[in-house]
């Protein structure tokens, strides 16, 4: 019997616009006029709040990178507003290729893993999104590093490093979220 074939994707940026997502948010939040330069601070500013603070959702992530751009931008987000990209991202856009290209892969007998870093009911809400819900044949989140990953699968399948794209956090060989 052949072994399976994995293929891996992140699912925001790859799967998911999530500039698309981020910069509406902020639009709304802040006005068009200054969202481009507010999504380009945000990707300055997200990457170090997450080493900081490697042990908080991705919503809490979301909500301190949202707070610190208000912040710099001398605005006071109102109480309701401060988780506003954590709620907004399962409506984040889906790329348009995107379901089709994972249908047809699926069809080909591919296995499919969205890999991220945020939390699971988010993952979750944007596979719904993509319409990929039962094409994904392991668990859609990974809160592990992708090499540990890889390393935990290789100790459970021989076949880990010779049929995987990349490596994910199956269901099957042990969950990576919190």
């Amino acid at each position: 019997m052949d072994d399976p074939r994995w293929a891996t994707f992140d699912c925001y940026g790859t799967l998911v616009d999530w500039n698309a997502g981020i910069r509406a948010e902020l639009d709304r939040l802040f006005g068009s006029a200054v969202g481009g330069k507010l999504l380009v601070r945000y990707h300055a500013v997200e990457p170090r709040v997450q080493s900081e603070h490697p042990t908080w959702r991705y919503r809490d992530v979301m909500a301190a990178v949202l707070a610190e751009l208000a912040s710099e931008a001398g605005v006071t987000l109102p109480a309701d507003e401060r988780d506003a990209l954590g709620r907004s991202l399962p409506e984040w856009p889906v790329f348009v290729e995107v379901p089709g290209a994972l249908a047809e892969a699926h069809d080909r007998g591919w296995r499919l893993v969205a890999l991220s870093n945020t939390d699971r009911d988010l993952i979750e809400a944007s596979i719904k999104a993509i319409g990929s819900v039962g094409r994904f044949s392991c668990g859609p989140w990974c809160r592990a590093p992708a090499e540990a990953a890889k390393a935990r699968a290789a100790r459970r399948s021989s076949a880990a490093g010779r049929a995987w794209t990349s490596a994910c956090g199956p269901r099957g060989l042990g969950s990576f979220d919190r």
